[in-house]
């Protein structure tokens, strides 16, 4: 199929588009010109609306939580782009749990809480003997399709997103796809493709959103070889663990440690997190040590946020180490600072001792299954499967998708489909929706500068939903009611 053929497409074909970027995202972005990218900005909307449309008839029945605002709301179709912008969760839906299920151990009510996100029936799933967050999610693992995922933040709460193995099998092999494409390096999946080396800073197993992903790093990248694979830690992170250190380091921050109230079981994590956190320093260096005797001048993948590989950089470079992997190695710099201030020439200091000529950075979120890479102008361009809005951050109101516009990030994300793809973020963002970036490439484009509101107002982020806020509230009562 030509570019002309894409720009012509007739209402019918059009319908016919958004149900093959929904069914094979992959497939159809490569039948667009650059992937989607240099495609007519209208063209791509109107696709997005079509499959806006057929994934909200599609879950607008099976998700409760979906079905209690939308009704609530009084929306029953999508006939525009900004109609769906009323029904975006918050992107605190996925926490918005009573925090003591998880201090004391109600892992049948935290299930009843989940069953109302997702279109996969929980009913029949037995976790009263689930003692621990571990075992519950072990539990979901095995008696369901759902890949849970959790987040740790500084409210000391956990957000868990629900997702299936299926969707993060096509998100990693999509994800790959725009990456490799990206760095002009042949696919994962593709005949050409050479097995390569994996880096994770971090564990080889557990349930935190880069955890899962490195199932599907040993699956593609290294080719079902598990030795290619390097992890910090072989063993499982513990989102027991993780949420005791949140409400640990929430408690400190209010002062309020010798109040800490959380069930014995998870107590007894207690030691074996303060164990960890006193050895980090000592088992990092040992593990890059490792790496660098082990991978020196290999083609490596690694991951991991600015501040990491500046503390890399820094350590190697020290030592007079420089250009140490193959030059064609992938070097993803994603997650930002993570909070630890970088130098101004930490870019410059991390290609210089890994090897690299260039960095790749993306703009991302657990929430959203494509993120958006960067182009070598520094703009990070949305992929079709994210369909963007830009809100007021103080009204709730959307801003024009014309010109620049800067305010709160909402996404609805096309490729959701075992929950709700639309949700508010907790992001200050700059778009241009009109002008051509630099680099060529049509599709509307984020400035690199991205804040999150809580820095800029001191911890608070309230979200405003417009003339819709009391829906959102009764919505989020009615996700918290539990049965006896």
């Amino acid at each position: 199929m030509s570019p002309h053929d894409m720009v012509e497409a007739p209402p019918a074909r059009v319908e016919d588009l958004a149900a093959a970027l929904l069914d094979d995202p992959i497939g159809t972005k490569d039948g667009m010109a650059g992937r989607g990218h240099g495609e007519d900005p209208a063209l791509i909307e109107s696709i997005q609306l079509s499959a806006l449309q057929q994934r909200f008839g599609q879950l607008h029945e099976r998700i409760p939580m979906l079905k209690k605002l939308a009704n609530d709301v009084g929306i029953s179709r999508i006939g525009a782009l900004d109609d769906v912008v009323p029904i975006l969760f918050k992107h605190t839906v996925y926490k918005s749990y009573p925090v003591s299920l998880l201090e004391k151990g109600r892992f049948t009510q935290l299930t009843q809480w989940l069953d109302k996100l997702v279109t996969v029936d929980l009913a029949a799933v037995d976790v009263a003997r689930c003692q621990t967050i571990d075992e519950w999610i072990e539990t979901l693992d095995r008696e369901t399709p759902l890949e849970l995922r959790y987040s740790s933040g500084t409210s000391g709460t956990m957000s868990f997103l629900p997702q299936t193995r299926d969707e993060t099998d096509r998100q990693f092999r999509g994800n790959m796809a725009d990456l490799f494409d990206s760095c002009d390096a042949a696919r994962p999946d593709s005949v050409s493709f050479e097995p390569m080396a994996v880096v994770l800073p971090n564990y080889r197993k557990g349930a935190t959103g880069w955890a899962r992903y490195a199932d599907y790093q040993v699956k593609y990248l290294c080719q079902g070889d598990e030795t290619l694979c390097y992890a910090l830690y072989p063993g499982s992170v513990s989102a027991d663990i993780m949420f005791l250190a949140g409400r640990m380091r929430a408690a400190q921050q209010k002062g309020m440690v010798d109040r800490l109230d959380v069930s014995p079981a998870l107590l007894t994590r207690k030691a074996e997190f303060e164990a960890v956190q006193r050895r980090s320093g000592s088992d990092m260096q040992a593990f890059y040590d490792r790496v660098v005797r082990e991978l020196s001048g290999r083609r490596i993948h690694m991951q991991a946020p600015w501040s990491a590989l500046e503390t890399i950089a820094d350590a190697g470079l020290a030592r007079g180490l420089q250009g140490v992997f193959a030059p064609d190695s992938i070097i993803l710099a994603a997650g930002g600072t993570k909070g630890v201030a970088v130098a101004d020439d930490w870019e410059d200091k991390a290609k210089r001792f890994l090897g690299v000529q260039n960095l790749s950075f993306l703009y991302g979120m657990t929430e959203v299954q494509s993120p958006s890479l960067m182009c070598s102008h520094g703009r990070h361009h949305l992929e079709p499967t994210n369909v963007l809005f830009v809100l007021d951050p103080e009204t709730g109101e959307i801003l024009p998708r014309t010109g620049s516009q800067t305010g709160r990030a909402a996404f609805y994300d096309l490729l959701a489909e075992s929950h709700w793809g639309g949700f508010v973020t907790g992001d200050e963002i700059t778009v241009e929706w009109t002008t051509k970036c630099s680099c060529g490439r049509l599709s509307p484009h984020l400035d690199r500068k991205i804040t999150r509101f809580t820095e800029k107002r001191g911890g608070d982020d309230k979200i405003s939903c417009a003339s819709v806020a009391d829906a959102h509230e009764e919505a989020l009562n009615y996700l918290v009611e539990m049965r006896a």
